[in-house]
């Protein structure tokens, strides 16, 4: 058995990264062993995200019991087998399963005045007609907040209280460890009395089960629901993992089937474990509000809403008009639908004013809570997988949220509890346009065939095709269409589609003619090349004929050669191709150079001009790019001469709701300690490949590539020639949405310039 600190355990990786260890010591600390690259395996420190000090969240294996320092713990979290330990507590290393800090969570909310009409929220989601049916049950809800005003005139009926527990008497009299947990427990500060001296948990209890029809105040989703008060955040609204995990625990225990979560932070394993353990032991739904950083969640997680766990709802925020609020968290994968988060009238503790409006995702998670238990006691059989799937299915469908979150949707009550998945007439979605071209010449083809309608039992009607700038050329229908052009030049050619609803939906092409095709391909894998040996060009459809100077007696047969550049040269892979049609598939990056040789009826031979293919090595999250340097392949990370001749590309394959709207292409970058500055400087390029100082700020990035159609994939051709000054530069690139949301490369092209 070996004994070290949770403290040295932490630190050895870095150890690691410097020199090779010793023979481990017999003794260790927790915070040493944090940082074992044994023990922690991939999960790597994180220096930007805060932890309370000095406290790690330790789980040991199965059969590690016997050699946990249970006496030394500052807390037990026997939900997922573990404690809460100073990093100078003595470990046995071999017990432990994993170590991680105890991380800070916080309410997700954003304050704001309260002059709005107030319970907007209920009629959005036609929570009124709702009502008809079912307004309350008596389900267990766990409020895992600040605590709640248990004697609140609006709350106070519907506060569940322990059977087991007497009040007052100093006792643990139900045996389960905490004393006088009546209401539930003050994880926060250790005592029975969950009363809430925020407002954060008494504002979101409020919206869940407000009393109806009491004649007092508001009324919330579910009239009658049973609130149980587990106060883990303090009078700041802040909190850590470990006590989030004790809460969770108490509330499973206690035989809550849903947790209403309106928090969030940083987090690895712990907490993930704890709400899984409660899907596997409880079968309990989870409900978690997304955060309110305006971040993509899919790129930027925030837990606990970004576990990938099947209990979990991840809840965005919107306004009054179904806009995404302009605080909200989204993600296409990470969160998984939207409900009424601003300017949301509630409870709040008698001290405070009894009522106040709020907004953040913590209002509108609660929404979502309510009309959980809705369900839940409309369909008393259900599982947890059934609600959610309940909820997720009958979203209505907004605009503003598609490509934001999973369902691009909104909650939606009354088709939740009912069961009736058909959205309105006046909720369905308009059809998504598509469009894109191919041409020869004067000739283009204009191709809509793959615009689509995204509602239930949906089609499109019409196709209709018009010309910004030819006055001579008249709409044209159906889903494709050629046209020649009569002058040469750049055109804008709008489809417009129509469904069966009347709806519309718009999408733009823009085309230059002549119509050049592209002799070379350059892109993130996989890249499709097609090339013909007879045209020397790029081409679709049938081989053409060959030019009559090049082989006058025709063609007997062709053969293709293909090598990969390498420092050392072109290295063939062996392959010989022999139809005088070439088309490959290329997965992997670099260079390749593509040779078409000729063999004509008469014996002659002819050697063609190389072709060549250019595959972008990947940077995450749909993008590609890197820099050539003297005309090398494409890297994400190089070193080079201040002499040497660049070329810099990006290539952004966007999420489906992005492709075809209008955007402005951004290109930015930062350089560490510029020359002529003791600070970090950031700079963007402008229209015209200007360089200009840029503060920082998203708002203010001007436009590379102002006001294009988002194509997928999308080439960014960002600079050519020479730099002018050494240093390190970090190169990042992306695309602004006409609503001003930003998405960007989430690594840099990373370049060192030496003198």
């Amino acid at each position: 058995m070996k004994l070290t600190s949770v403290k040295q355990m932490f630190l050895v990786a870095c150890l690691f990264l410097a020199t090779t260890l010793e023979t481990q010591a017999e003794v260790r600390r927790v915070d040493e062993a944090y940082f074992s690259s044994t023990v922690r395996g991939e999960i790597g420190a994180d220096d930007t995200v805060d932890t309370v000090a000095n406290q790690y969240i330790v789980k040991f294996k199965p059969g590690g019991e016997a050699v946990m320092p249970v006496k030394e713990a500052l807390m037990r979290l026997p939900s997922i087998n573990a404690l809460l330990l100073t990093g100078e507590t003595p470990i046995d290393t071999d017990a432990v399963e994993y170590i991680e800090p105890n991380y800070v969570l916080k309410a997700d909310l954003t304050p704001n005045d309260p002059d709005f009409s107030k319970l907007w929220g209920l009629e959005s989601i036609g929570l009124i007609p709702t009502w008809d049916t079912i307004n309350g049950s008596e389900i267990l809800i766990a409020v895992i907040d600040s605590g709640i005003d248990y004697n609140h005139p609006d709350l106070a009926a519907n506060m569940w209280t322990n059977p087991g527990e007497i009040p007052g008497n100093g006792i643990d009299d139900d045996g389960n460890g905490y004393i006088d947990d009546v209401y539930g427990f003050d994880f926060a500060n250790g005592d029975g009395d969950p009363a809430d001296d925020y407002f954060h948990g008494t504002h979101c209890a409020g919206t869940i089960a407000a009393v109806g029809n009491n004649g007092t105040g508001m009324v919330g989703v579910n009239w009658t629901a049973k609130l149980m008060a587990l106060k883990f955040l303090d009078k700041s609204g802040f909190g850590d993992t470990a006590h989030a995990i004790s809460a969770i625990h108490y509330a499973v225990q206690k035989g809550a089937k849903i947790l209403s979560n309106s928090w969030g932070g940083s987090g690895e394993k712990a907490l993930k474990d704890a709400i899984r353990q409660a899907q596997e032991e409880k079968g309990v739904l989870f409900v978690a509000a997304a955060g309110n950083s305006t971040a993509n969640t899919d790129m930027f997680p925030h837990y606990p809403s970004s576990y990938d766990l099947d209990n979990i709802i991840s809840v965005a925020a919107i306004d009054r008009n179904n806009a995404l609020g302009t605080f909200s968290n989204y993600g296409p994968i990470s969160v998984d639908l939207a409900a009424p988060g601003v300017d949301i009238y509630s409870t709040v503790p008698v001290s405070l004013g009894s009522y106040v409006s709020q907004e953040g995702t913590s209002m509108a998670t609660p929404h979502v809570t309510g009309v959980a238990a809705l369900v839940w006691a409309a369909n008393p059989t259900f599982t947890y997988q059934q609600v959610k799937d309940r909820i997720l299915s009958s979203v209505d469908p907004v605009p503003s949220l598609s490509g934001k979150t999973a369902t691009g949707g909104k909650l939606n009550a009354y088709r939740a509890v009912i069961g009736d998945s058909k959205p309105p007439d006046e909720l369905r979605r308009p059809p998504v346009a598509s469009c894109s071209a191919s041409g020869s010449g004067m000739t283009v083809t204009f191709d809509g065939s793959k615009s689509r309608d995204t509602n239930e039992g949906g089609y499109l009607t019409r196709y209709l095709w018009t010309f910004a700038n030819q006055a001579d050329t008249t709409p044209a229908t159906g889903d494709k269409m050629t046209t020649e052009f009569q002058t040469p030049g750049t055109y804008v050619v709008t489809l417009t589609v129509t469904d069966n609803d009347n709806l519309t939906g718009e999408a733009k092409c823009n085309v230059t003619v002549p119509w050049q095709e592209e002799e070379n391909y350059l892109g993130s894998p996989p890249l499709r090349a097609d090339f013909n040996a007879e045209e020397g060009a790029s081409v679709v459809g049938e081989v053409g004929t060959p030019p009559a100077e090049k082989c006058e007696s025709g063609i007997s047969k062709c053969t293709w050669t293909v090598c990969k550049q390498t420092p050392t040269g072109c290295n063939p892979d062996g392959t010989l191709y022999g139809e005088c049609k070439f088309s490959q598939v290329f997965n992997s990056e670099g260079t390749y150079k593509i040779t078409p040789m000729l063999t004509c009826n008469d014996g002659k031979t002819i050697t063609k001009s190389d072709r060549e293919v250019r595959v972008l090595p990947s940077i995450g999250g749909g993008f590609a790019g890197g820099i050539s340097v003297n005309g090398d392949s494409y890297k994400t990370y190089v070193a080079q001469q201040l002499t040497d001749t660049v070329d810099v590309v990006g290539e952004i394959k966007p999420i489906l709701a992005h492709v075809n709207q209008l955007v402005d292409i951004v290109v930015y970058a930062l350089y560490p300690q510029y020359p002529t500055s003791e600070t970090d400087t950031w700079f963007m390029l402008d229209r015209a490949g200007g360089v200009l100082v840029w503060d920082g700020n998203p708002a203010n990035v001007v436009a590379f590539k102002p006001q294009v159609p988002l194509t997928s994939p999308h080439l960014v051709t960002m600079y050519k020639g020479q730099f002018v000054l050494p240093g390190h530069l970090l190169v990042y690139f992306g695309y602004r949405l006409p609503d001003g949301t930003l998405v960007n490369s989430n690594n840099p092209i990373d370049i060192t310039i030496n003198q």
